[in-house]
């Protein structure tokens, strides 16, 4: 199948696409206008037909360009988030403050909110994005857009579900899936929302422990993503989710060849002090501690906290995974005073920007727990572990 050129243009690019058919639709009134004046024995059905298709569609390309126009600005600004610009949470604000001034614009407004609560994720201040996201759906809801209100509350799920709230977080993202069900096999745009509704409800499920389900939900979600011929950079992340459950699921080889592909395309594309580069780098080193690898497990695992700590502390998100799987490294190569300090950086991280009882905090406390025992001290253990089976009786982990 051929792979269709517009499939993925920035908002940027639509926009000015939409902007050369308004043009042509414009030039077409002018036109007719220009022949009903100097025709004036034109028939009558002639001029009722031409005015009856071209004011409806002019009105409707004016109108479209207006929504555009401000979903343009606001990728304009989400392109910035990820090079660590000092002015973009600045920007974020004022975006948000100018679109407050127009409450007939409430699609400018959602949008705004969530370069906002976007900005406010990046930099792990999850308790002021969750609020920005939230505001942006009781904002939707009103608006009768379907769509819209689909990917705001996959949004939301995403959020609550780095806050803690896991209940909020399913529920959201089970919305998102349903209302999100694409109407066409061939609708690239419907099937790119659909998919990463699946995703954000996998990603929950995973934190939940829940691995089959999240593994069934990334292999749709890539399944459904090839089936429209993404390009490869686009596959990567889920690559890469599906290559970390087969890993929690003990599928060793299986988890080592997605975890191999996603190494590839990140080598490939992103630079070499990339986050989403680390989080493969990570995960390979995961495996490899797991399956008794140390070699490559420390190497994959030095890469990834090399490239973490090189990011402003203020700007890297969520790093617990990060300094978790290096605990584990340390932990299997005997190093248990770098793997206790690993982990309680991990647990810190956690504690501090998701929740005092986040589901992420399980692997941790497991591994930390092992680390006591190795270092023969009983009580600390036996705490570490009353905290870990605290979280998981309160979300019902798998």
């Amino acid at each position: 199948m051929a792979d269709n050129p517009n499939k993925y243009l920035t908002t940027g690019q639509i926009f000015l696409l939409l902007i050369w058919k308004s043009l042509l639709v414009l030039l077409c009134f002018v036109l007719f206008a220009l022949y009903a004046f100097f025709v004036p024995d034109a028939p009558q059905a002639i001029l009722i037909v031409g005015w009856s298709v071209l004011i409806p569609l002019s009105a409707f390309y004016l109108y479209r360009t207006m929504r555009l126009y401000s979903a343009w600005k606001t990728s304009n600004l989400l392109e910035n988030i990820g090079d660590r610009q000092a002015d973009v949470g600045k920007k974020t604000e004022d975006l948000l403050t100018e679109a407050r001034q127009h409450p007939e614009s409430p699609f400018e407004i959602a949008d705004a909110l969530y370069a906002r609560s976007l900005f406010l994720f990046t930099r792990a201040e999850f308790q002021e994005s969750l609020k920005a996201a939230q505001e942006r759906v009781e904002i939707l809801r009103d608006s009768h857009d379907v769509s819209r209100l689909a990917l705001a509350l996959t949004w939301l799920a995403e959020v609550c579900g780095r806050t803690g709230d896991m209940e909020s977080a399913q529920r959201h993202a089970a919305l998102a899936v349903q209302l999100l069900q694409p109407s066409s096999a061939n609708n690239a745009a419907d099937t790119t929302s659909y998919v990463g509704a699946l995703r954000t409800q996998g990603t929950i499920f995973y934190q939940l422990h829940k691995f089959k389900d999240a593994g069934s939900l990334f292999q749709q979600s890539l399944d459904l993503m090839k089936s429209i011929e993404a390009p490869e950079q686009v596959l990567m992340p889920y690559i890469t989710m599906l290559g970390a459950t087969f890993a929690q699921l003990g599928q060793f080889d299986s988890a080592e060849k997605m975890l191999g592909e996603a190494l590839n395309i990140a080598e490939k594309h992103e630079s070499k002090d990339s986050k989403l580069l680390a989080s493969v780098y990570t995960r390979l080193g995961r495996l490899y501690a797991r399956t008794d690898r140390l070699d490559l497990a420390q190497k994959y695992s030095d890469q990834a906290i090399a490239i973490l700590e090189a990011i402003p502390e203020g700007e890297r998100g969520g790093d617990g995974a990060y300094y978790c799987d290096a605990g584990l490294v340390c932990l299997k190569q005997g190093r248990l005073p770098k793997a206790e300090e690993y982990l309680l950086k991990a647990m810190q991280s956690v504690k501090e920007k998701c929740s005092e009882q986040h589901p992420g905090l399980v692997r941790i406390q497991e591994i930390l727990q092992e680390v006591y025992q190795a270092q023969n001290r009983p009580a600390e253990a036996e705490k570490i572990g009353q905290e870990k089976d605290a979280v998981i009786n309160l979300h019902k982990m798998g």
